[in-house]
């Protein structure tokens, strides 16, 4: 046995025996009865040689440099992930743990292709967000006359070549139609002519972003969640990148009641000119 893990052995020992001190002293100033002292005593004992044999198990299995992982990579990169906000990483956005802030958030901004599984999952606590009067809700959504809608139905392997044209339409007949908004709360549907990363849902405290893969086809992606820890965190960087991309007025238009009617002809138009030319 080296010096070293003797040291380590004394180190061990000499907590047990402060601990063994302390429950001394609180049982005299409690007046624990006899029977209550040992057995608190032995549960202390108890515990103390369980964690020296994990300590040994993983001294002699990995060794120091097993420590020496934790403390100079480990805790470095778990502290990062923290400045970063990095909160959270699962498979889907989990929107079912996240109802109430959907509803009482002051400010929701959602960005998606055509948002219809967003909509579709909540719209029971969407449509009363919609009814709270002092609040901002704001769909960023694709332009259905952008040309990455082509490309867009190319990559998901859709064989209608109008598919999400026709997808976003539906959407905001739905919403136009179905959907009642309080006078009082900020509602807009923005589109925009550009094609969208990630899909990002944003909260008051939270930004939830979701990766798109590279090759077509759907997958399993990551969905990462970030807390607003203040200036410099991953949050203030995806709600600076919305707000870049909304104040963008060269490619960003508002959908409301009064143009959806010249929307759908301009989709119209470019569907049925997409036809002619794929029979010239």
């Amino acid at each position: 046995m080296t010096t070293q893990r003797i040291q380590k052995y004394i180190r061990l020992f000499v907590l047990l025996f402060i601990s063994l001190i302390s429950l001394v002293a609180y049982a005299l100033i409690a007046k624990l009865p006899l029977e209550e002292l040992i057995k608190t005593i032995a549960i202390s004992v108890f515990a103390t040689g369980l964690v020296m044999c994990v300590y040994e198990y993983i001294y002699v299995s990995r060794g120091d440099k097993y420590f020496e992982e934790i403390i100079g990579k480990k805790i470095p990169i778990y502290l990062k992930m923290k400045e970063r906000g990095i909160e959270n990483i699962s498979d889907s956005f989990e929107l079912d743990t996240y109802q109430d802030k959907i509803i009482n958030s002051k400010k929701l901004t959602v960005v998606m292709n055509d948002g219809k599984s967003f909509i579709s999952a909540n719209s029971a606590i969407f449509k009363k967000r919609l009814n709270i009067p002092g609040k901002e809700t704001n769909l960023v959504l694709l332009d259905p006359r952008s040309e990455f809608i082509n490309l867009l139905n190319r990559k998901n392997g859709k064989s209608d070549s109008e598919y999400y044209q026709r997808k976003l339409i539906n959407i905001f007949d739905e919403i136009f139609q179905d959907y009642e908004v309080h006078e009082k709360h900020d509602f807009k549907i923005y589109i925009h002519s550009m094609f969208n990363t990630m899909s990002v849902i944003i909260f008051d405290d939270i930004a939830m972003i979701s990766l798109y893969r590279l090759s077509p086809g759907e997958s399993i992606v990551p969905h990462f969640e970030f807390k607003n820890t203040g200036e410099g965190s991953e949050y203030s960087e995806v709600v600076s990148d919305v707000n870049k991309l909304l104040s963008n007025q060269d490619i960003v238009d508002i959908i409301n009641k009064e143009n959806i009617s010249k929307l759908k002809n301009d989709v119209n138009k470019i569907i049925n000119k997409d036809k002619s030319n794929s029979l010239a």
